[in-house]
């Protein structure tokens, strides 16, 4: 199993792919960092009619929609590595040659997916932190947890390969990576329709969000980690701004339940064992 994963890492890292990714993420912070350099600039013009509560609460916002966009990379990233994890040594007739030796499905899923979770944590976590440190660099501004921020940012990335896993065991590989977006884009607008909905009184629309965060959790994820890139919570309670921060039904989540947290391990587990019931069952 050990193996697998780490000869499922080597063969990532040869990918020229991440290559590119990783030549383009540096391009995008140093993008960011410019446009928050521009925002201190201006701010720096009324800085004495504004409070710093209001500087920090705005660069927050602005900092959760740039992390909103490494997510959605994130989830490009996880869905495109985990969707030809099973189906493409199935089509390739590498799967029966492994298993006519002593490796069984499961062991062959599982070693597959830790590697292929290391790869997606490490790039969320190496991208995420470049992220927030140009970002304390530039501007100053220290989210509440930058260490939460980017663990569940990268916990997100873990739950949609995990559920590309799972589907490329059936499915080819573009189907498995389609689903797994679309299902991380459904996701996101039910969490932003819930959290509308609980700020205007629709308990339908709260419920729904409720029951898929449990289905499918990177949302459920995502909030949390936009929670830790709020401000520390002095501004929350001084700054009318930052309390319009947490009611924001782009981002709006709360902060982490340990139970939640069990839940979403006990969901990876699970759907790591349906993905070895269901290789096993297939015809290679």
């Amino acid at each position: 199993m050990l193996t697998i994963m780490r000869l499922s890492i080597i063969e990532q890292m040869r990918r020229r792919v991440l290559r590119v990714l990783a030549v383009l993420t540096v391009i995008i912070v140093l993008i960011t960092a410019w446009g928050f350099d521009q925002l201190i600039i201006s701010s720096r013009r009324f800085m004495d009619d504004v409070p710093l509560e209001v500087i920090e609460s705005s660069l927050s916002q602005v900092l959760v929609f740039v992390m909103f966009m490494f997510s959605f990379v994130l989830a490009m990233v996880a869905a495109s590595l985990g969707a030809p994890a099973i189906s493409g040594e199935v089509e390739s007739g590498q799967a029966l040659a492994l298993f006519a030796r002593p490796l069984s499905p499961t062991r062959f899923v599982v070693g597959r997916w830790m590697g292929l979770a290391a790869v997606v944590g490490a790039y969320a976590l190496v991208s995420g932190g470049l992220e927030l440190l140009t970002v304390a660099v530039v501007t100053g501004f220290v989210p509440r947890s930058p260490i939460g921020a980017m663990g569940y940012l990268a916990a997100q990335g873990v739950v949609i390969l995990t559920l590309s896993v799972v589907l490329s065991t059936r499915l080819p590989a573009v189907a498995s990576g389609a689903i797994g977006i679309v299902l991380f884009g459904i996701t996101w607008v039910v969490g932003i329709m819930g959290s509308a909905g609980r700020l205007l009184g629709s308990t339908a629309l709260s419920d729904l969000s409720r029951v898929l965060r449990f289905v499918f959790p990177s949302d459920a994820l995502w909030r949390v980690a936009a929670d830790n890139a709020a401000p520390p919570p002095r501004s929350l309670f001084d700054d009318p701004f930052a309390f319009q921060a947490t009611t924001n039904p782009f981002a709006s989540g709360g902060p982490s339940d340990p139970g939640y947290l069990l839940y979403v391990c006990v969901w990876i587990v699970a759907m790591l064992a349906l993905a070895a019931f269901s290789l096993s069952r297939r015809e290679l």
